[in-house]
């Protein structure tokens, strides 16, 4: 079971029924819909929906505070769409990519940043055709964020797309390096 699948409905209703509440003393839009798009995400798991009110809430004036967190889980949603759907269409995979860029461009130290970087680094890895594609973008990932948290993810993963793609001494190296960098990596 994925964990991102298992609902919390009774939960969800609760936050459903303060936001009812809140659309009778008239809040603003963005503020509702990004409202919403919680209740969609984290009680109903319903991820599409969760991506299109984020959206809204970011077209409609939601208070800046908050427009990182609207990135974020408009990305997260599409990322988790994507799995669901297999690999059957990589252009929801795409507006993933698109949303954690916008996130990273707009607020490069929130506290979704370390997150959306390496989840971005995943999918765009996913979608190489290459070996040398991946490396490529390992070297990118590696120079654009020189101070991400927890390199050995990212590093980990690269490995194991070097494996994927049969370039065993690609993949020894990287290993090698997250043994040599991070000795204390839980991988």
């Amino acid at each position: 079971i994925r964990i991102f699948d298992l609902k919390d409905r009774e939960s969800g209703q609760e936050k459903l029924a303060l936001l009812i509440g809140d659309v009778i003393e008239q809040k603003s839009k963005g503020d509702l819909a990004f409202r919403l798009a919680d209740i969609y995400f984290h009680h109903m798991k319903d991820y599409a929906h969760a991506a299109a009110q984020d959206q809204f809430a970011l077209s409609s004036g939601l208070d800046r505070t908050r427009q990182p967190s609207a990135w974020f889980y408009q990305a997260k949603s599409f990322e988790y769409v994507s799995m669901r759907q297999g690999s059957r269409d990589n252009s929801i995979k795409a507006k993933a990519i698109e949303a954690y860029d916008s996130l990273l461009q707009r607020f490069p130290a929130s506290e979704h940043t370390y997150e959306a970087q390496i989840a971005q680094f995943n999918l765009k890895l996913g979608l190489a055709v290459s070996g040398t594609e991946a490396r490529k973008l390992g070297t990118e990932f590696l120079s654009v964020f020189p101070n991400a948290r927890r390199k050995d993810l990212p590093l980990f993963a690269l490995a194991n797309s070097y494996r994927s793609s049969k370039l065993y001494g690609d993949a020894a190296l990287a290993y090698k390096l997250i043994l040599e960098k991070h000795p204390q990596s839980e991988r």
